[in-house]
């Protein structure tokens, strides 16, 4: 076997294991949506105080934000033994929000897993980079992928522990509207009919789900162990070479935090595309955010379904999801980043203002959900890859994108979170709505700025191409 085929195969291999990474972190990340009326039940909370706890993981990886991209950028060659020991952490502590009751030690965990997580998503990401360089566009997508499929998973695995009684902390809207509703209202075919004998606590079992998705974080952070032992020996089997338009990395942190090391000589045209770039990545997380911690309960307050049924649907939005990030690696082949962006972000508003209006239709929100997923799905995957077309993603520019997709984390989950339990789940659609209108825009101006310099790797091929012309004249 030649070397050229034997590295390709070492990088197939190395990108999988890449994506079960992401596998895990959806496992582990989209566990809390599905469950979070049982741990508001585990914690005696309402859903204004459940959605502050779950919040802190966002504030975990702000946190982890301000210090991982220098840290990431400094320890390259760490990166696996980064991968593997955040992902034990991870999963420790998704095991201990599983069985907290209080809800002030719920915090500490969210918060502590917020920040394994961005190191893993800055270490994970930027080993794909280095991997495939230019041609990181569609593998970045599949990597993305992976944490849909885990999301998509996630219910079906915790689905036969959840609770199937109705929480003493139930809110009062879901008392007013699902109590005694029978299968015959005409508007929602519900799937209840609550008694007064099920409102009240009830000992379940859903951190079993915790713990099967702890187990295969474990297994997988074993695989980076390995990997990490053989690269310190050397025994890796290739070696990745870096293109010009990556090879002057900051060495200093001033360097790693600098514009100009984004776009060397044009460090104002870095800042505002990075400006842009955080208001992408806050659409991003703010949609997936909004689905992911209260379609369940959207699904069953405001249309009174079982556990079953709105886990299904939950499963759908994630089955959407994953297929729109993969639909992103297979068309990134073909379809430029700038036209994506608009396709993507045209896709959310139709599917938003489908939702809006048809609320209540149980059809068209298990169709639109799926919908929503697959155009919310690859905002985040389009980013990295549209930001690392035209400017070099160094310390600062995985700081700021974590920055803003934190602050959407802590943003949509608390203000929804309080909407849902003083007026109910209605306002979840106004969230969805706003942040589609927001990426239509967005993509406009970013393609404005963007087109003033031009893609930096097309730059790149010009100025060979250039120099080996003139090296020929002179010959």
């Amino acid at each position: 076997m030649d070397n050229n085929r034997k590295t390709l195969i070492l990088k197939l291999i190395k990108t999988m294991f890449l994506i079960l990474v992401w596998v895990s972190l959806g496992l582990s990340s989209e566990i809390t949506g599905v469950t979070l009326q049982d741990l508001r039940e585990r914690t005696g909370s309402d859903y204004e105080q459940i959605s502050q706890a779950v919040a802190m993981r966002m504030t975990g990886m702000g946190v982890g934000a301000l210090f991982g991209g220098w840290l990431m950028t400094k320890l390259t060659r760490f990166n696996d033994l980064i991968l593997a020991l955040s992902l034990t952490i991870g999963g420790i502590l998704g095991v201990g929000i599983a069985y907290t009751t209080y809800l002030q030690a719920m915090y500490l965990e969210f918060t502590i897993q917020g920040i394994a997580e961005t190191f893993i998503a800055i270490a994970g990401q930027q080993s794909l980079i280095k991997l495939w360089k230019e041609k990181s566009d569609s593998p970045m997508h599949i990597l993305h992928c992976g944490y849909g499929a885990g999301s998509f998973l996630v219910p079906q695995i915790v689905k036969p522990f959840l609770s199937t009684r109705v929480a003493a902390t139930a809110s009062s809207f879901y008392i007013e509207n699902c109590f005694n509703k029978t299968n015959s209202s005409q508007e929602v075919k519900t799937e209840v009919n609550i008694t007064e004998q099920d409102i009240q606590p009830e000992n379940n079992n859903f951190e079993y789900g915790y713990l099967i998705v702890t187990a295969i974080e474990f297994v997988i952070a074993v695989v980076f162990y390995i990997y990490f032992w053989f690269n310190r020996k050397g025994e890796v089997g290739y070696q990745v070479e870096e293109s010009q338009a990556d090879s002057d990395a900051p060495k200093t942190m001033r360097e790693m935090f600098s514009f100009n090391s984004c776009s060397p000589g044009h460090p104002w045209y870095a800042a505002i595309l990075f400006c842009f770039l955080v208001i992408w990545f806050y659409i991003a997380v703010g949609g997936q955010m909004v689905f992911a911690n209260y379609l369940y309960s959207y699904t069953r307050d405001l249309l009174c379904l079982n556990t079953d049924t709105a886990a299904n649907i939950q499963s759908g939005f994630w089955i959407g999801f994953t297929a729109g990030r993969f639909a992103g690696f297979v068309v990134a082949i073909w379809i430029p980043m700038k036209v994506l962006t608009f396709l993507e972000a045209g896709g959310n508003m139709v599917s938003a203002l489908v939702l809006y209006f048809s609320s209540e239709n149980v059809t068209i929100i298990w169709i639109f959900a799926c919908v929503s997923g697959f155009f919310v799905g690859p905002l985040y995957p389009t980013g990295i890859a549209w930001a690392n077309r035209y400017i070099t993603l160094t310390g600062v520019g995985y700081t700021l994108t974590l920055l803003g997709g934190a602050a959407a984390g802590v943003s949509f989950t608390v203000a929804i979170g309080w909407f849902f339990e003083n007026t109910g789940p209605q306002p979840m659609l106004y969230f969805v709505v706003g942040y589609s209108a927001l990426a239509c825009s967005l993509a406009i101006f970013m393609h404005l700025v963007a087109r003033t310099r031009g893609d930096k790797y097309e730059r790149e091929r010009r100025n060979r191409t250039s120099d080996t012309v003139e090296l020929s004249s002179k010959d």
